[in-house]
């Protein structure tokens, strides 16, 4: 009698199969927390660039009224206190769209927990301007000027500083 010899068969074993999938799923998960890593700086710096825009603008705004009256109508605005707005009537009109664009930067904070602008308690972004103590100078029509944005995200905010001479 004649014993046929078995031919040995060509593939992968089970445990080579699991070992690939395992270090198949070990690679995906770092691409996809490096993908969510990604996306939250993005939105991060997306946010900044906003804020550091909407501070120029309202200094922007402030340079186009140079008079020194003015410019001290903008101190202590808050786009969350409507109480103290720029009192000429084109400032306004430039004050609510600058609202607008703070307000714009992020969304409100998840639970609503308050935090500080300007003095006043909100949850989502907003902006202030002050004047600097002392912030006219003794050269007559120099005035140092404090923006700040806050947003959830970065409660502690942007600050520019800058410097106006009508």
């Amino acid at each position: 009698m004649r014993i046929k010899r078995v031919k040995k068969e060509n593939g992968f074993s089970l445990i080579e199969v699991m070992l690939a999938v395992g270090l198949l799923a070990i690679g995906l998960l770092a691409v996809g927390s490096g993908e969510i890593a990604a996306f939250t700086l993005n939105r991060r710096t997306s946010q900044t660039m906003r804020a550091v825009a909407a501070a120029e603008d309202i200094i922007e705004l402030m340079r186009r009224n140079p008079s020194p009256t003015d410019i001290a109508a903008y101190n202590n605005i808050n786009t969350n206190n409507n109480t103290i707005i720029p009192p000429v009537t084109d400032a306004q009109i430039a004050f609510n769209a600058w609202k607008n664009q703070v307000e714009a930067i992020s969304n409100p904070v998840a639970g609503g927990v308050p935090f500080n602008c300007g003095g006043v308690l909100v949850t989502n972004a907003c902006g202030s301007v002050a004047l600097a103590t002392g912030a006219t100078s003794a050269v007559t029509g120099v005035t140092t000027v404090i923006v700040t944005i806050v947003w959830p995200a970065q409660p502690t905010g942007i600050t520019l500083n800058t410097t106006i001479v009508s």
